[in-house]
């Protein structure tokens, strides 16, 4: 608990520097606002994430802790969301438990997970998935104590009606707050299933059919869910991410399944057993970590010279100093591969890893702008954090012949790496390639200013001839969900970056929005861009310097606000010239 209670404390360290923290928060707080003012869940986002409406969980969690409180949506989206995001060290702590890693292991793997870099950057967000990576580890404990069940309780009982009924209202939760999530779950189950047939080692019937059931709950929730409820997301983001509908997709899922019982039967039938050898010894396990060690660098070091995987994002050298660490943290778990597959469900464990690495490796490939490589990260980190708890116990047992001295020392390079760890969780904007996730008072105050000192046309939302506001995604969401006014997000490029020439004055007339392409009514700059203005999610977040930026401070452009370090720059139509 004091575990979690710290990490709660980690996730809002951002809070100290800034008044806001997340670049989409503004879109979230309307959605949030929405319900709590109507009762009732807005049916259509006008701004950039379209299909945000189709996943309401957030909305639901902080609108109705908003209403029990009495606290105001904005607080509870700031504080209540990443705090919540910290029960999964709990949970991971409860999983390393279950399969036998004892207190010593449960309470290094949530230290971990409360300081990982990949994990707190992420989850300090007030997102949906980071609520969703949420209900993905409380699913995974659930799934492990179904697959234990009689191995733990010592009876001949098949496992009580409850066990099914808390597992599908999880996969309900999660089915209406994170599709992403809900998808690593299914492939993680199907990859789980498959490892359980492929070893004698725990292949009762009743523990496959437990594995089989999960997974059919887990894909008849989101087949029932992506194409009934969620119409948007059906229609727009599965079409995207294979260029073919979503029943299509669905369709060859269920297919899958067929194929899946097919080959784990096949499997069953040639199965081999976990050899009865002894655990690593540590000759092998040095080794073993050192390439792991090697890989890890290298991956680091080609991903800051040629780009995130996947993405057009140059994250640059310093990527190093705060990615090392965690490569170190993960060589921990390296050995416990090997613990896990001789106990009952750990298996669970390494499926999970095998399909969550499998998937980011296939994302990367097809460079996927809905399976978003970079997206797997906190996932891998939550069931990595299992194999660290797991790894750390078997490296401390190992060591014992060789006398207290070398497991005291164990003790020390553990907490060491969690200090390095803490320091590490949050890099700067120039080592995350340029993107700024938090938003200053002053930024605040320029949006609240949008809301009624905007002259007309304005921007109105729902006025497509009333112009919009370029800015970079992040201040467009703030623009968006605290000024009330239509933006860009990652359409105007044209304009922040353009000089004095006629490319410029066209894209002025005309700028592309989410709600299609209106006049620009206003600029919103702040000295943040001159570090980086970040638009798209996939590539680095450029400056706005020289001509680009000097051109907003004469005509055409009047100043209708100066913050000191913020600026709204007016833009009267028709523009006809440079002066």
């Amino acid at each position: 608990m004091a575990v979690m209670i710290g990490a709660m404390a980690i996730r809002l360290i951002p809070l100290i520097d800034f008044t806001l923290w997340g670049s989409d928060w503004g879109e979230y707080y309307t959605l949030t606002q929405g319900l709590v003012d109507s009762g009732s869940h807005v049916e259509v986002n006008p701004g950039w994430g379209k299909a945000y409406v189709d996943f309401p969980g957030l909305f639901d969690l902080a609108g109705g802790f908003a209403l029990v409180t009495g606290t105001s949506v904005a607080t509870t989206i700031t504080l209540a969301i990443p705090c919540v995001t910290a029960i999964s060290c709990l949970l991971v702590a409860c999983i390393v438990l279950r399969l036998g890693g004892g207190p010593c292991g449960a309470l290094f793997a949530a230290c971990i997970l409360a300081v990982v870099f990949p994990e707190v950057y992420a989850n300090s967000h007030p997102a949906p998935g980071p609520l969703g990576s949420v209900l993905v580890m409380a699913i995974m404990l659930i799934f492990v104590i179904g697959d234990r069940w009689r191995r733990d309780e010592d009876v001949d009982a098949n496992r009580p009606l409850v066990m099914y009924i808390l597992f599908t209202l999880l996969i309900a939760a999660l089915a209406i707050t994170h599709h992403l999530s809900l998808f690593f779950v299914i492939l993680g189950l199907g990859v789980v299933y498959l490892l359980r047939m492929a070893l004698v080692h725990g292949t009762e019937d009743a523990r496959s059919t437990w594995g089989l059931a999960t997974f059919g709950i887990a894909l008849a929730a989101a087949t029932f869910y992506w194409l009934i409820i969620a119409t948007t997301f059906r229609d727009a983001v599965m079409l995207d991410l294979f260029g073919i509908p979503g029943q299509i997709v669905i369709a060859a899922a269920w297919i899958g399944v067929i194929v899946m019982v097919l080959l784990g039967l096949w499997l069953r039938g040639r199965r081999s057993s976990v050899p009865d050898t002894l655990f690593w010894g540590p000759g092998q396990l040095r080794a073993t970590v050192l390439a792991f060690l090697v890989c890890g660098v290298l991956i680091i070091g080609l991903s800051a010279v040629f780009g995130v995987p996947g993405t057009d994002i140059q994250p640059g050298t310093g990527l190093a100093l705060y990615t090392i660490p965690v490569v170190v943290a993960f060589a921990v778990g390296v050995g416990s591969t090997d613990v896990l597959l001789r106990r009952h469900g750990g298996h669970v464990i390494v499926g999970w890893v095998t399909a969550l690495v499998a998937s980011f490796l296939f994302a990367v490939v097809i460079r996927s702008e809905v399976l978003v490589p970079y997206r797997h990260l906190p996932y891998i980190a939550e069931a990595s954090a299992v194999l660290i708890g797991i790894g750390i116990v078997h490296l401390r047992r190992m060591t014992l012949p060789e006398g207290r001295a070398i497991s005291r020392a164990i003790g020390v390079a553990a907490t060491l790496l969690i200090v390095v760890l803490v320091a590490t969780a949050y890099p700067p904007k120039e080592v995350m390639a340029g993107f700024q996730e938090g938003t200053n008072q002053s930024e605040v105050e320029a949006s609240i200013w949008l809301r009624n000192g905007l002259p007309e046309p304005g921007a109105i939302v729902d006025d497509d001839s009333s112009g919009a506001v370029v800015t970079d995604h992040r201040l467009s969401s703030m623009s968006f969900g605290i000024g009330d006014k239509m933006a860009t997000w990652d359409k105007g490029g044209a304009v922040l970056y353009g000089g004095r020439d006629a490319a410029t004055l066209e894209a002025l007339g005309d700028v592309e929005t989410p709600n299609g392409d209106r006049p620009v009514a206003a600029v919103f700059l702040s000295e943040d861009f001159r570090t980086g203005a970040a638009l798209s999610q996939f590539e680095s977040a450029e400056p706005v310097e020289g001509e680009a930026w000097d051109k907003f401070f004469g005509p055409p452009f009047v100043r209708l606000y100066d913050g000191g370090d913020v600026w709204v720059f007016g833009v009267p139509q028709p523009v006809t010239g440079w002066s």
